[in-house]
């Protein structure tokens, strides 16, 4: 099992260590963010801090008609960093009927009357595919074909291979989809890109057995996963991922369909 990567920034709720978030539109530091996040904890989501849902993996830099994948200026912990402060300012306590009690928090419920229990955003997953994780890298992308070419193949390609293999190279912001897509193909590998991917189309292929790299909006650019299935607990819907970041983990299917609702860049394994 895979715990989810989020190192301390030395922030504190008093205002420490610089983070950079977007909340409604503007630009907000530290103490200037918790503090917004306060006084309008509804605006102050992870959706609206960096214009993406943290459990999507790393905060990204780079474009292109198709896309890249890698890191960039805004890095993964200062997101995942902005989006904690946010989620504290949240869960900050709120007055009732003249008494403190504590807000409802994900995955945890509340005792007492009125309590609620809200499902969390991830959950653990132990795929049967390998994991091949990308460390702090641009290669997102390279991870995903190495985890690909292994599943289809039988024959363990290791990341240090994968990046060979790209006739490119791999850019400061990463590889893009089509220069993924041919290196699975030339392992061996069907595979079908489409881009502008919808959620419904996901899960069809989902549906039909297949596993699907996307391409994720995060942060300033994108980032490649691979969504392997769909999973319900508690009647809460998962997809379970393969982040070469963050590692395998269940993600609430709303999340990365929000993401998805304009289409994006992802390649159907096996099509």
């Amino acid at each position: 099992m895979y715990a989810e990567r989020r190192e301390s920034l030395a922030y504190t709720l008093a205002g420490g260590a610089v983070v950079i978030g977007t909340v409604a539109g503007g630009m907000l530091l530290g103490p200037a963010l918790l503090n917004a996040c306060g006084m309008n904890p509804v605006a102050c989501t992870e959706l609206t801090i960096a214009a993406a849902e943290v459990p999507f993996g790393a905060a990204m830099a780079g474009g292109g008609a198709l896309g890249v994948g890698g890191f960039g200026s805004l890095g993964a912990k200062e997101v995942a960093a902005t989006a904690d402060a946010a989620a504290a300012a949240r869960n900050v306590e709120t007055v009732t009927g003249g008494a403190l009690g504590p807000k409802g928090t994900a995955g945890a419920s509340v005792d007492g009357a009125g309590g609620i229990t809200v499902a969390p955003k991830t959950i653990p997953y132990e795929p049967k595919g390998s994991v091949v994780l990308q460390g702090d890298a641009p290669v997102c992308g390279p991870a995903c074909a190495a985890m690909t070419i292994t599943d289809k193949t039988g024959a363990a390609i290791s990341l240090d291979n994968a990046i060979g293999s790209f006739v490119n190279g791999v850019r400061p912001t990463g590889v893009n989809t089509l220069e993924l897509s041919d290196v699975i193909s030339k392992a061996g590998v069907k595979n079908t890109v489409n881009t502008s991917m919808l959620p419904e189309q996901l899960n069809k292929a989902l549906q039909e057995g297949t596993s699907v790299i996307v391409q994720v909006p995060a942060g300033q650019g994108k980032h490649f996963i691979i969504v392997d299935g769909v999973k319900s607990v508690d009647g809460v819907s998962y997809y379970m991922t393969r982040d070469p970041y963050v590692g395998p983990r269940g993600v609430q299917q709303g999340l990365l369909d929000g993401a998805m609702s304009t289409g994006v860049n992802a390649i159907v394994i096996g099509e």
